[in-house]
């Protein structure tokens, strides 16, 4: 509020509590964003799996989605077949790039804004994906395409969070 005073300056109050108010709406447009984020990282990973190929399956198992200040913990622990051995091998190899993905995802949501992560923890991954030699089939582009097919639904996705509350 503006005052006027008897010499003719003018004070203003209340700033105090509008930059305050301000600082409330900008944490909570962050925290949404970080939600519209995470939905989209989820559907990005749900389009990735089905178009992922299966032999045992490991691959496919295989993806996440993790997003700065997730939990430390996976909610759900993936199981891998033992057609070709080494399930625990895959499990542990899981497990890494889990925390792997966490810490970096962390760093990136502490110094640019919230960070969500998709990716595939098997090994050969990267070699179906991009069908590099030795990988036994051309390149499918599993987590790419789910990103290019789904531009308009991860910003929807994103705008949705965000819009849910004006400023």
């Amino acid at each position: 509020m503006a005052i006027v005073d008897q010499g003719g300056a003018i004070r203003v109050t209340g700033v105090d509590k509008v930059l305050a108010r301000l600082d409330e709406k900008i944490k909570a447009v962050k925290f949404r964003t970080k939600g519209g984020l995470i939905k989209a990282g989820l559907l990005i990973q749900r389009q990735a799996q089905q178009k992922t190929p299966v032999d045992t399956g490991n691959l496919k198992s295989g993806a996440f989605t993790i997003w700065s200040g997730s939990p430390s913990k996976p909610p759900s622990v993936p199981s891998f077949s033992d057609k070709k051995g080494g399930s625990q091998d895959r499990s542990r190899d899981h497990a890494a790039a889990l925390s792997e993905s966490k810490a970096e995802a962390n760093v990136l949501g502490n110094t640019g804004g919230p960070t969500v992560i998709v990716g595939f923890s098997a090994a050969y991954a990267i070699y179906v994906h991009e069908g590099i030699q030795g990988a036994g089939r051309e390149g499918v582009k599993f987590l790419e395409n789910a990103v290019r097919n789904n531009q308009r639904n991860i910003l929807a996705a994103i705008q949705g969070e965000v819009s849910k509350e004006t400023l």
